[in-house]
């Protein structure tokens, strides 16, 4: 059996920030870990998120200045749920305000569960370029019905996906196969969600029939082969047998498109892996990543895998001291050598569609492809 390699995605232009703008949210889904969401957190103030913002358009303009590809920055809000904060639309004016003032192409995505007013939605869309909305089956038919017309007034007005949750208890996995079929009889944009981190024994992380997981693998074999929209959503429960996400493969969060290699020297352009286990590999996720966690004064590379220069995983620094990190690296991109991180992790919990090589040569040929005026060196912590 062929396995992946390399993953070639040197041609990305858009930097990602995600910004986790608090833990508080309307809702309360048993597969959200306790440490995701709350109901009680204090709002976050406009001063400290436009503070926030400021050191992020920073560190974006000392990234692209080693980046070959001319760099666009795209700032994703989630949560908890954003739109709860009542501060989070004069945040977006004001970070499209200094986007223009620096000259920077920038835009703004939102990942909410979609519970927000038809006009707020209004408001929102003139605000950002994206917006995804989470389904969840667990929520109160009369909200799952809001949703769903929020959905589908964003989708005649604007540029709008779904991450469909698909829960395991039956009742609710078949409630998503139909929103799956008539998402793509009305040409609505969607992802059907595995729910869980990275491993199958977390309490969190939802245990599939292989009927349920056969209807994943057919789903996403339609979907390469460019016939999803005849694809029959239907499927046949079996209690016999329970399967994971470490099974079943994923999709780039975004859909970005981008090359794998497989040890048979193969290469295909593809937006899901079957595999997604890069343990030793050397990874490029903070060159097009960072990941702000707003609550609890933390900035990280990446939001799930959480990759460090020093084969660990952690914070990178504070918001708080937000200054430290960017004089850090630029004193790191002054001495003209670069470290590489390599990852930790048994399972990439994200960033797959970034970057990455089990070799260590082919790390560094993706690196000199991507990164200008520095050289790799792989094994070694920032400075």
């Amino acid at each position: 059996m062929n396995k992946i390699i390399e993953i070639d995605n040197t041609k990305e232009q858009v930097f990602q920030i995600t910004w986790d703008v608090g833990r508080r949210c309307n809702y309360d889904c048993t597969y959200c870990p306790a440490n995701r969401h709350n109901n009680w957190s204090a709002h976050s103030s406009y001063k400290d998120f436009t503070k926030t913002l400021d050191y992020c358009m920073e560190y974006f303009e000392l990234i692209k200045t080693y980046m070959k590809t001319k760099q666009k920055l795209n700032i994703s809000f989630t949560g908890g749920e954003p739109t709860n904060n009542p501060n989070f639309l004069n945040v977006l004016s004001y970070y499209i305000e200094q986007s223009n003032k620096k000259n920077i192409q920038a835009s703004a995505s939102v990942t909410s569960n979609g519970t927000f007013s038809e006009n707020y939605a209004n408001e929102l869309r003139f605000l950002t370029s994206s917006i995804t909305i989470s389904y969840h089956c667990e929520a109160d038919q009369k909200i799952k019905k809001k949703v769903i017309d929020r959905i589908y007034q964003l989708h005649n007005k604007h540029t709008v996906s779904v991450n469909l949750m698909f829960h395991a208890k039956p009742e609710y996995f078949e409630e998503c196969v139909k929103l799956a079929g008539q998402f793509t009889r009305d040409g609505i944009s969607f992802i059907p969600r595995i729910i869980g981190e990275n491993y199958i024994d977390t309490p969190y992380s939802h245990r599939y029939t292989e009927d349920q997981h056969r209807w994943f693998t057919d789903y996403w074999s339609n979907k390469s082969n460019s016939k999803s929209n005849d694809a029959e959503y239907e499927y046949t429960e079996d209690k016999n047998k329970t399967y994971g996400r470490k099974t079943l493969g994923r999709p780039c969060c975004g859909g970005r498109e981008f090359c794998s290699k497989s040890t048979a020297g193969n290469s295909e352009l593809t937006s899901f892996l079957p595999n997604t286990e890069f343990k030793n590999w050397v990874c490029m996720v903070n060159w097009h990543w960072l990941h702000i966690e707003q609550e609890h004064d933390k900035v990280y590379h990446h939001q799930t895998c959480q990759a460090t220069f020093n084969n660990s995983t952690g914070p990178i620094g504070t918001i708080s001291r937000f200054d430290i990190i960017i004089e850090k690296l630029k004193k790191q991109f002054d001495s003209g050598v670069m470290p590489m991180i390599v990852c930790s992790r048994d399972i990439c919990g994200c960033g797959l569609c970034l970057s990455k090589a089990k070799s260590p040569d082919d790390a560094k040929k993706l690196f000199g492809n991507t990164v200008k005026y520095l050289k790799p060196e792989i094994g070694k912590s920032l400075y």
